[in-house]
């Protein structure tokens, strides 16, 4: 059974799976690498995707807006971030999402935004989500602050460059200012007190004081209630 669609497809895959099985061994890599996996499922499911396929360390994935699929993968990234590191390895994921038509048959999804999708997964480093400025003018506007235009890129079959953006899902003390601004009238709460994490450039970035804190932004940030 075929019929065109629109949705936003998502790739998310281990980044140096490779090199984890080489320094961790077989067995320890392929549980740890399991567990990214569990996550990826587990949030795909969480904001209304569905999981197409997984492929080694990656997965595919599509959700019915390109909201859902920034929050996905924003907490993709929070929950892998959070676990703990396999000997002197630290975990990390790129993810690459696009929302457009593509044609659905026998549960696989194919076209241009497929392979765009894919394409730019493998753009993204450790740790990064990279979509198009495309897909960024679909998101609601509070998610938009988080994303920042990056250069454009050449892709085949294509007569005009994609204009690249990426999703900033570790935020920075002038951005944290600013979302808390918006989280506040949003949401009718005081700012959360900042308590610092540092990314894996060393810099130290805000983050919500208390679950309930985390889960009232997230709704803003999806728009959901």
């Amino acid at each position: 059974m075929e019929r065109d669609i629109e949705t936003a497809v998502l790739f998310a895959d281990v980044s140096g799976s490779t090199k984890l099985y080489e320094t961790a061994g077989d067995k320890v890599a392929l549980a740890a690498i399991g567990q990214c996996i569990d996550i990826f499922r587990e949030k795909t499911l969480d904001e209304g995707g569905r999981v197409i396929k997984t492929i080694g360390d990656e997965v595919m994935a599509d959700f019915p807006t390109a909201n859902a699929a920034a929050s996905a993968a924003i907490e993709m990234q929070i929950a892998v971030d959070e676990l703990m590191p396999i000997g002197n390895t630290k975990l990390g994921i790129r993810i690459g999402f696009q929302f457009g038509p593509v044609l659905e048959r026998d549960g696989d999804l194919f076209g241009d935004t497929v392979n765009l999708a894919a394409r730019l997964s493998g753009l993204a480093v450790k740790g990064q989500v990279m979509t198009s400025r495309e897909t960024v003018d679909r998101l609601n506007n509070i998610m938009r602050t988080q994303c920042r235009p990056l250069h454009t890129l050449q892709v085949k079959g294509k007569a005009e460059e994609v204009a690249l953006c990426e999703l900033m899902w570790r935020v920075s003390d002038e951005a944290t200012t600013l979302l808390d601004h918006a989280w506040r009238r949003a949401s009718g709460r005081i700012a959360w007190p900042r308590q610092g994490f540092r990314s894996g450039t060393g810099r130290t970035h805000g983050l919500p004081n208390s679950r309930q804190d985390r889960t009232s932004r997230r709704q803003v940030f999806s728009g959901r209630p």
